[in-house]
């Protein structure tokens, strides 16, 4: 068997065993492509206040905090995050399952909380990186993504034609609408796999980087870094003693003086995130947004001691290796956000295609298989004197239907 021919059926073979995976993660992928437009349009109300008066007065962060808790009784503030608009609410983040709560900086007045479009799209997301259940589906959905990531590489080497002429290379890479059945499903599959492979490439390779370790750690090897460690879990010690801690606008005050070039470091800032440590003694890290369009999705991190907010470890971006800079842009980069707008739509149509991909290669595979069992019936030795031929439903009643 000639290897074009076998590398075929395992590119069929792969596509039918991944092809739901990759259907509910093409489909989901489309709905989150402006994730973050929609959220921010759903919770418009909820994350902005009436402009203040200049020089209006701010309530500390601790009187924030304690304002939040009220609303959410027993939970446990993760994160505060505060933006450097005036106009903009501070958001408490109460964890996982409880979200966010927005508060007006200067009255304490809760705006609101995550809206139901959040908690919908935060759901297809979950759907679309592991079926809704990571410890059961995660490991399925890395594989696919690689195993994706194998067929639209061998897609490519099946789609480059044997003769190049302009009536083949036209017919296999420009979509035509007209057509029906087995001569549309071949036509949309090589057209819209050709001009989605490239994203499709980016995608599933940062895709890989997201779901495995190994990936990531070879990214870091290639650039030449060292991978960064395991991460561990928090642990207390030598932050301070249990119940000793700093004021929250203690600890904003050292990361807002940083952020404004108190260490000749950071050309401003647009948000500060305070991660809250959740045990005694463990250190507050902080995550510095700086401004400017290619810094919408990077961030310097600063740790500060708990207890005095002293500065104990500052990271600023343009510090970063090549590796960590690269692992930092992979999400944005997977999800079309680095490029804004047409980015998202690049991905949106990426996400598309894929669903398409599926669907005509599926039909094509349930078409070859069919033929090749139809041949292999046809080959079959003819039935003994008397016994009604397989497939004749004039004799075979049980096939037509009729007692």
């Amino acid at each position: 068997m000639p290897f074009r021919r076998i590398f075929f059926w395992i590119h069929l073979a792969v596509g039918l065993i991944a092809g739901a995976f990759i259907l509910s993660m093409s489909v989901t992928g489309m709905l989150l492509s402006f994730e973050p437009q929609i959220t921010d349009w759903s919770e418009r109300r909820v994350r902005s206040v009436e402009t203040p008066a200049p020089d209006s007065p701010r309530i500390g962060l601790d009187a924030i905090v304690a304002d939040a808790r009220g609303e959410i009784p027993g939970a446990a503030p993760t994160e505060v995050k505060v933006w450097s608009d005036p106009a903009a609410s501070v958001a408490v983040n109460m964890g996982k399952e409880k979200g966010s709560v927005f508060v007006n900086p200067y009255s304490g007045k809760i705006t609101g909380k995550d809206s139901k479009t959040h908690v919908f799209l935060h759901k297809v997301e979950e759907w679309h990186r592991w079926l809704a259940s990571k410890q059961v589906w995660k490991p399925v959905i890395d594989a696919v993504c690689l195993s994706f990531f194998f067929m639209v590489l061998s897609g490519l080497y099946l789609w480059w034609p044997r003769r190049w002429t302009r009536s083949v290379f036209k017919a296999a890479s420009v979509p035509d609408f007209k057509l029906k059945g087995k001569a549309r499903d071949w036509n949309w599959h090589n057209a819209f796999g050709l001009w989605a492979a490239p994203l499709l490439l980016v995608i599933t390779l940062t895709g890989a980087i997201i779901g495995y370790r190994w990936a990531g750690d070879l990214m870091y090897a290639l650039t030449g870094n060292t991978p960064p460690p395991k991460p561990v879990e928090e642990k207390a010690g030598g932050m301070g003693k249990k119940g000793e801690k700093a004021n929250l606008d203690s600890l904003f005050a050292q990361a807002q003086g940083v952020a404004l070039g108190g260490n000749g470091k950071v050309p401003g800032w647009t948000s500060i995130s305070l991660r809250l440590p959740q045990k005694p003694g463990a250190p507050v890290n902080v995550f510095i947004q700086e401004p400017g369009f290619w810094r919408r999705y990077t961030r310097s991190q600063l740790t500060l001691n708990a207890a005095t907010a002293e500065i104990v470890k500052w990271e600023p971006y343009s510090g970063y290796n090549l590796g960590r800079k690269l692992r930092m842009w992979t999400v944005p980069v997977h999800t079309g956000r680095a490029l804004g707008i047409p980015g998202q739509l690049l991905a949106g149509f990426a996400a598309f295609a894929a669903g398409l991909l599926v669907w005509t290669g599926i039909s094509q595979g349930i078409r070859r298989l069919s033929a090749r069992l139809k041949i292999k019936r046809n080959w079959l030795p003819p039935p003994p004197t008397g016994v009604p031929a397989a497939g004749n439903s004039m004799t075979n009643p049980h096939r037509s239907g009729s007692h």
